[in-house]
């Protein structure tokens, strides 16, 4: 490699823990995108029963009028 075997190898060292880094960090915020698409969609499930017993509730106080 006539005498830059160092920084060959240095260089191939670097790209590959950036690599691993950006492997890493991805499967984290996969996990966590994933996390945060459950809680949104019970969050809205519980909206939506909330709001079918307000409409459940009001219609039997009209009927019951």
């Amino acid at each position: 490699m006539g005498g830059r075997g160092f920084f060959v190898w240095l260089s191939f060292v670097v790209s590959f823990v950036a690599l691993f880094i950006l492997l890493v960090l991805s499967v984290l915020d996969r996990k966590t995108i994933i996390s945060e698409t459950r809680k949104q969609k019970t969050r809205v499930e519980r909206i939506m029963r909330a709001r079918a017993a307000k409409a459940a509730k009001k219609e039997a106080v009209a009927n019951s009028s």
